[in-house]
């Protein structure tokens, strides 16, 4: 794309876009979630499905409104063309695979790090320590999917396909590391402990995306990475308390 169709963004006004929604996300996952188990009486998980997919809608609108306000029309070419959602090439492909071989492999370091080696940590937040879900609750996954997608989406387009690039104009090579800082902040309500897990995966996908100037690419590890992550915990085989 061309780039002088967009406008540099200054360090506040991105820590603006990334700290609202966190403070949004802060509420939903310490409040929002209590407020629905005890109004519906069901999952815990449930109240992380509604009140989280209301912060990830506002992210798919946000970015979509910010383009829109560039002077971009809400068609699919020009969101493709703004978001950087290039065709995949098999150098993208490649870079994908060699991105979440990383994030999965140094992940599992710092997992294995801190549990085996230092096994005093340990405070994954409330939230986080779901119970898996009952037969009878199974349904709950397919209104996760419409959650899931909007987290996806959400995110990527607003963090790398409409403020990486204004990131860009603004820190040069150094964009990559100031959108991962900004977007660590979002997941403050996550707790230390789980933002060091995640920490390869908050640096690595800003990277990748920025060096290929493709905003697929973090679509699609971010998705690898958190739609399983999800199942595992849902399903009880993984336990993060």
């Amino acid at each position: 794309m061309d780039e002088t169709e967009i406008k540099p963004i200054k360090f506040f006004h991105s820590l603006f876009l990334f700290g609202i929604p966190a403070l949004l996300l802060w509420i939903a996952t310490h409040y929002g979630i209590d407020y629905v188990y005890w109004f519906l009486g069901v999952n815990e998980l449930l109240g992380w499905v509604i009140t989280g997919g209301f912060v990830f809608i506002l992210l798919f609108i946000t970015a979509l409104v910010g383009i829109k306000k560039e002077g971009f029309e809400l068609t699919i070419s020009s969101i493709k063309k703004r978001f950087r959602l290039n065709p995949m090439t098999k150098l993208d492909w490649e870079w994908t695979f060699l991105g979440f071989t990383f994030v999965l492999v140094s992940s599992a370091v710092i997992v294995y790090f801190k549990y085996t080696l230092i096994h005093s940590i340990h405070a994954a937040p409330a939230f986080l320590q779901i119970r898996p879900l009952q037969p009878n609750e199974i349904w709950i996954l397919g209104l996760w999917l419409v959650t899931f997608f909007f987290n996806i989406l959400g995110e990527e387009f607003l963090w790398r396909g409409y403020i990486l690039p204004r990131q860009q104009l603004q820190a040069g090579k150094y964009a990559w590391l100031v959108n991962g800082s900004l977007w660590t902040i979002f997941h403050l309500s996550f707790g230390i402990e789980q933002i060091i897990n995640i920490l390869p995966l908050l640096f690595v996908i800003p990277y990748v995306v920025q060096r290929r100037n493709n905003t697929w690419i973090g679509i699609i590890i971010h998705a690898a990475v958190n739609g399983p992550a999800f199942i595992l915990i849902t399903t009880g085989v993984y336990n993060l308390g």
